[in-house]
């Protein structure tokens, strides 16, 4: 649970996952637009990878696979 409580204090982390909730709101409005439901796919894939990829790097910690 410390190495969650560490990842929310990242604050780009807080961040990312702002713009992903926001970006909800947003796709209501979006998915009504004829090419909206396909425009929220890719942007709902790249607004995870944001921070799904931070998860990934700061799980890895600060050892030598880093300092490569």
């Amino acid at each position: 649970m410390e190495s969650l409580d560490r990842l929310e204090s990242f604050g780009i982390y807080g961040l990312a996952r702002q713009l992903f909730d926001d970006f909800w709101k947003d796709s209501e409005i979006l998915g009504k637009d004829f090419r909206g439901p396909e425009l929220c796919k890719q942007q709902v894939r790249s607004l995870d990878s944001i921070c799904s990829n931070i998860e990934e790097g700061y799980g890895r910690g600060f050892g030598k696979e880093l300092s490569k």
